[in-house]
């Protein structure tokens, strides 16, 4: 029985750290921003683009213009053409 409260308390430990580190990188962006880029393939979307819930949070990156977007390298989606 005290196994078991161990592992318990070690797991809920390991959770409590994990949960915390993940929260702190969850930013939501202002309003200014209008457009969302994907790291990986260098496209640009606007925010209500349905090509954007597939993309992982972690690959967001934010743009207040078009020409913010292509200054970077990003091109606009070919589903919601910005």
């Amino acid at each position: 029985m005290k196994k078991i409260l161990l592992l318990f308390l070690i797991l809920l430990f390991v959770l409590l750290l994990f949960h915390g580190s993940y929260s702190e990188n969850q930013t939501t962006p202002t309003t200014e921003y209008k457009y969302i880029g994907n790291i990986k393939s260098k496209k640009f979307h606007k925010l209500n683009c349905r090509s954007v819930k597939k993309l992982k949070s972690k690959n967001y990156i934010y743009f207040k213009d078009k020409e913010e977007a292509e200054k970077q390298g990003y091109v606009p989606c070919k589903v919601c053409k910005p």
